[in-house]
């Protein structure tokens, strides 16, 4: 009776491994990239927050206006349409944008508000405060 060769075997079986697991990962990700729902692209994906409790901010301010100045952390639709500049899209905007990544910390964080530009920004720097100053 022969012994095969060892170290053949453990390469050929090696080999074999990484075949099916690339064979494996391709289908998988096939599959996930994307799936047709109601005619509609949608990407899945897994995150922490799928497994955390959603846990609202509330504004460490309550107060709408400070010393004359809109708190943009606190302030609702209405009363962010007052500034110049400002309409219902772009009050939404900043909600939306509050409510995705947190309170503002700095005024300046307005620049990354969708529809506000340098200009804009300009206008209604010296009328919204986050409450912080």
């Amino acid at each position: 009776m022969q012994i095969p060769n060892l170290k053949f075997t453990f390469l050929f079986g090696f080999l074999i491994g990484i075949l099916f697991s690339g064979i494996a990962l391709l289908i998988i990700s096939n599959s996930t990239d994307s799936h047709k729902i109601n005619n509609k692209n949608t990407d899945f994906s897994i995150t922490l927050s799928a497994s955390i409790p959603i846990i609202q901010s509330t504004p460490l301010f309550s107060e709408t206006r400070n010393e004359g100045k809109i708190n943009i952390n606190s302030a609702d639709i209405g009363v962010l349409e007052e500034l110049p500049g400002i309409g219902h899209e772009k009050a939404a905007a900043i909600i939306t944008f509050r409510s995705k990544y947190g309170l503002f910390l700095d005024i300046n964080e307005l620049l990354y508000v969708p529809g506000i530009g340098k200009n804009l920004f300009d206008k209604i720097r010296d009328l919204v405060t986050t409450g912080n100053e």
